[in-house]
């Protein structure tokens, strides 16, 4: 959890923000998805690491961390394509994300995302147990906390 001007800003609220990014009528979930699960996709923050360090205050002005997205259709032809067409538009979207703004409801925290770096491109998994269409984006999310330079 990332603390600037007195606001919390945590994983929680990164998955808030790319829920309002990614709007649809994909149920979201937060670092988990049951298998039997359909129409939903799920985020899950594998870490990350700060960047451009402010040599006068000694702060970050960018933040990266390691997401990977997880999305599961329906078990029917329209449901896969379902899958693939949000799968795609998030795609799109992260494509051409830059300077979004997004502020906390809860704590007032700002956050900027700069940019995504997508990794690889939109990875079909199969049937997962269940017989669910299960497909993965994974991106590297560039961001700002409080605005660029923590302004």
């Amino acid at each position: 959890m990332e603390k600037v001007g007195g606001c919390m800003i945590n994983d929680e609220v990164i998955f808030n923000c790319l829920v309002e990014l990614f709007p649809s009528n994909f149920k979201a979930k937060f670092s988990a998805q049951e298998l039997t699960s359909t129409n939903t996709f799920s985020v899950y923050f594998k870490g990350g690491t700060p960047k451009g360090r402010i040599i006068t205050n000694g702060k970050y002005g960018v933040r990266s961390k390691l997401v990977v997205l997880n999305i599961q259709g329906e078990n029917s032809l329209s449901g896969n394509r379902g899958a693939l067409k949000f799968a795609q538009e998030c795609f799109d979207t992260l494509e051409r994300l830059a300077g979004y703004v997004y502020t906390d409801s809860e704590t007032g925290g700002k956050l900027v995302l700069l940019s995504a770096d997508i990794i690889g491109d939109i990875n079909q998994l199969g049937l997962n147990t269940f017989n669910v269409p299960s497909l993965s984006l994974n991106f590297i999310l560039n961001y700002a906390i409080g605005g660029v330079n923590h302004g």
